[in-house]
């Protein structure tokens, strides 16, 4: 797998957004009829958003329209880290759109959901606006990963449109692209490293030994060249995303810090170590028996 700056190779300037389509099912326009085919080109989704709201020219779409009740998976190209503020950012195409265009105006709608493994979805949150609120946005927005998840790799949007709230010829929501926030030290998604996992991803801001690995009742957890005046929480994570264990560890100025966490009551797998201060996050895994 893939986990924070750690991702297949992708198209320049799209490392921060869906790479694959791994589920759909396209609805139908308010008139009961089927979105037209230069509105349902599924890698519009996909790499960067277009942000093109003011004018794109309908041989140029950017979008993939959902169609009512429509629903779409993508997969981002590495674990998207749960951190401070939003973590994703949403872009919906509708014309002459802006920000101070309330939702009443033109209301397409739609619900987002995270997941780890692509099956097991649960509910994001909306940066609540006038507009939006719980795991649904309206036209663009942006969702924070509940505190109870680590990260997510999957995101599953439903649209919610209602048939009779938008005049004239409508296709539901319609999807120009997601944008990860926040990742690798960057708040605008910019600068990720392509970088296939071993042992330990990160910025390599300071180095993290996680031993015995394989463990069975106790991991320690080794933070070396401590550069940082901060303290460091310590979050141990299932491969669901769930946090097992969250710890904060003084930081006591020495070149060496360890951590000793009691896995002995949670079940055999693989887990994955954060350890974070208000900047800088590195991670590494490791195997119970």
């Amino acid at each position: 797998g893939y986990v924070g700056c750690a991702a297949p190779v992708v198209a320049p300037g799209a490392e921060n957004s869906p790479f694959a389509v791994t589920a759909i099912s396209q609805g139908l326009r308010n008139n009961g009829t089927p979105v037209p085919a230069n509105r349902s080109i599924q890698a519009k989704m996909l790499g960067t958003p277009q942000a093109s709201d003011a004018s794109t020219s309908p041989a140029n779409y950017n979008f993939y329209a959902m169609g009512y009740a429509g629903t779409v998976t993508l997969q981002f190209p590495y674990t998207v880290l749960n951190g401070a503020g939003a973590d994703i950012q949403a872009f919906e195409t509708t014309f002459g759109d802006n920000s101070s265009r309330s939702c009443a105006s033109y209301p397409e709608k739609a619900r987002f959901e995270g997941s780890i493994d692509g099956v097991t979805f649960f509910d994001m949150e909306a940066v609540p606006t006038a507009d939006d609120a719980g795991a649904v946005l309206c036209r663009d927005g942006k969702l924070n990963i509940p505190t109870a998840y680590a990260g997510i790799n999957y995101i599953r949007i439903t649209d919610l449109t209602v048939i009779g709230t938008i005049s004239g010829l409508s296709d539901g929501y319609d999807v120009d692209g997601l944008l990860a926030l926040g990742q690798c030290g960057s708040t605008t998604g910019s600068g990720r490293e392509d970088v296939v996992i071993t042992d330990k991803i990160g910025e390599g801001e300071y180095t993290l030994n996680v031993y015995p690995n394989p463990a069975e009742k106790l991991v320690s957890v080794e933070i070396n060249a401590a550069n940082t005046v901060e303290n460091y929480t310590v979050i141990v994570t299932d491969v669901m995303g769930r946090i097992v264990t969250r710890n904060v560890v003084a930081n006591n100025g020495a070149s060496t810090i360890i951590e000793s966490i009691d896995i002995s009551g949670v079940p055999a797998g693989v887990y994955m170590v954060s350890v974070e201060t208000s900047e800088i996050r590195e991670v590494s895994r490791f195997v119970k028996k």
